[in-house]
């Protein structure tokens, strides 16, 4: 009862709870574009049929949400250019099983997509150079030739306080060959390497250091530091395919990684990297498809998937966000997008948007590639946090445990003891009834007698008996 009329008392309260988005969840149409040749987006047409709101387990059978996108490009350039799409392959944890589906076409005729394989993806950069490296117009070895020379040195530090955090500091400029070190920080054109044991490697690709190759050294990354003395020797000469193949641990080096590393290395703005940003035992896996578009003219690419949103399940009632992503393209420009939400559910955005009978219509222009974002919801209104009982029926539970406790222990004793004394008394009255035994209760007065009214004992001659 306790714990009843504690429940019922504080279940009005709301307990709010972090807002908790699934990050296994994707955004429609996550993909990249690059291109070799002048090719601009000129606009996005988006259809999503969003009947289904997502559950704690879909199969691909019963999911039919669908998203439908149509990009125009345009290529400005004076000969035929090369497009190179990455679609992602992530599936968000509510899909239980899924067998890959997605339809491309370039105008009107259907596309064959290829299972690819690239080095980990770790910005939209990253994604727009991997585009372009999986085309079949790229040619790594014109970045960077397969037998130009790696070195690689190795540099001993002395003449500083043993007791001083000291940084080794190297910069881009003005030396212009891309330069990696095992373990360091990079900002911009800048590396800041920690000198462990006092020692550290530098490697270079297409050319040697120079004897003017300057390092400065700082403490905490402030003070420079005077007197340092640096010697500096070269342990290893290879070629760069060798080197790829020697930190990717292959036989060869696979032909997607290759180019992909390659067109990292020799496009970067700022070549100075860390060793495992570029090589790593994990990969990513994409659908990659490209095409060719002809010189001055106009390429519309098709692409149908299965449309799966966020789950957001820190509001009241659960919401649903999504962003519709638009390609990364080599050259940047104000396109168009439109996006049409058929839906019998709810709909808020930060964009512009009408209802329609079928749901609604969002439009946007914009260049800096981040797309429309959207929220799916079953109600028009909704609010963060939602209603939390438990920790209320844990106050009750801790609050009712002694009384529990103690009811547990006593009232078994008590039943005992009423069945006992129930039993006794049936007992002695049955012996009564058959034997006509009384019970004597010694009267405790002198003489065993009893006082009449006035105060005289009057003497019965016997104990009195008291009937039972």
């Amino acid at each position: 009862m306790l714990i009843i009329c504690v429940f019922f008392a504080c279940a009005p309260v709301a307990f709010a709870t972090p807002a908790y988005v699934r990050e296994d969840g994707r955004d429609a149409l996550s993909l990249a574009a690059s291109s070799l040749g002048n090719v601009v987006l000129e606009s996005v047409e988006v259809v999503i049929n969003a009947d289904v709101f997502p559950e704690a387990s879909h199969s691909s059978e019963e999911y039919t949400n669908v998203v439908t996108a149509e990009y125009t490009f345009d290529n400005l350039s004076d000969g035929d250019a090369y497009l190179g799409v990455l679609f992602s392959n992530s599936v968000p944890e509510y899909i239980s099983y899924y067998d890959d589906y997605r339809k491309v076409g370039f105008d009107g005729a259907e596309a064959e997509t290829e299972k690819r394989t690239t080095p980990v993806v770790r910005s939209d950069e990253d994604r727009k150079l991997f585009a372009l490296a999986l085309t079949s117009s790229y040619d790594p070895d014109a970045d960077i030739s397969p037998d130009a020379k790696v070195y690689v040195y190795r540099y001993r530090v002395k003449g500083f306080p043993v007791e001083k955090n000291v940084q080794a500091v190297v910069t881009a400029e003005p030396y212009g060959v891309p330069i990696f070190a095992d373990d360091a920080q990079v900002e911009g054109k800048y590396m800041e390497i920690d000198i462990k044991d006092r020692c550290f490697d530098l490697t270079t690709v297409g050319e040697p250091l120079g004897e003017d190759f300057g390092i400065v050294f700082s403490s905490s990354g402030d003070n420079y530091i005077d007197g340092v003395i640096c010697e500096r020797e070269l342990v290893r000469e290879t070629t760069v395919r060798e080197w790829v193949f020697s930190q990717t641990g292959g036989t060869e080096p696979d032909k997607d990684i290759y180019a992909c590393t390659v067109a990292k290395v020799a496009r970067a703005e700022y070549p100075v990297f860390v060793m495992s940003e570029i090589f790593s035992d994990r990969t990513s896996k994409y659908d990659f498809v490209e095409v060719s578009v002809p010189k001055g003219g106009t390429t519309v690419m098709r692409v149908e998937e299965p449309f799966f949103p966020w789950i957001d399940e820190g509001y009241t009632p659960t919401i649903y966000p999504s962003t519709v992503c638009v390609p990364v393209a080599e050259k940047a420009q104000d396109f168009s997008m439109t996006v049409e939400v058929k839906t019998p559910y709810y709909i808020k955005s930060g964009a512009s948007y009408v209802s329609t009978a079928d749901g609604y219509i969002l439009k946007y222009t914009s260049s800096a590639n981040d797309g429309i974002s959207f929220i799916l919801c079953g109600k028009e209104s909704y609010s963060k946090g939602r209603t939390n009982l438990w920790p209320l029926v844990a106050i009750g539970i801790l609050i009712a445990t002694p009384f529990i406790i103690l009811f547990v222990l006593v009232v078994p004793v008590a039943v005992l003891v009423a069945i006992v004394g129930g039993l006794a008394y049936l007992i002695i009255a049955l012996i009564k009834l058959i034997f006509g035994i009384g019970v004597s209760v010694k009267d405790t007065g002198k003489g065993g007698g009893k006082k009449n009214r006035k105060g005289k004992k009057k003497d019965n001659g016997d104990d009195e008996f008291l009937e039972i």
